[in-house]
């Protein structure tokens, strides 16, 4: 499975987690940082059309906390993560 993480973390946490999210980004990688949320948003419908199957989104609320805590967040819920995920067998 891959995260889309938001814009306002490191940018380096997405290759802190490669082993265990490999192709993980941020959405100013992919040019979603300046949109709208009717935009975001609206990317996600066309993707879901498109590809089939809507994005999982997973809220973090770690507040104002260091890259490291938010790699360490990652990584120990990453189990969790992963059984939640409807095909959980198939990952993308």
């Amino acid at each position: 499975m891959k995260l889309l993480l938001d814009q306002y973390p490191s940018d380096r946490i997405p290759a802190k987690v490669a082993d265990l999210f490999p192709r993980s980004t941020q959405v100013n990688t992919v040019g979603l940082d300046t949109a709208d949320d009717d935009r975001q948003d609206g990317d996600f419908l066309a993707r879901a059309l498109t590809l089939g199957q809507l994005p999982q989104f997973i809220h973090g609320d770690l507040g104002n906390c260091s890259p490291a805590r938010i790699v360490s967040a990652l990584c120990t819920a990453h189990p969790v993560i992963q059984s939640s995920l409807p095909n959980s067998a198939n990952p993308c």
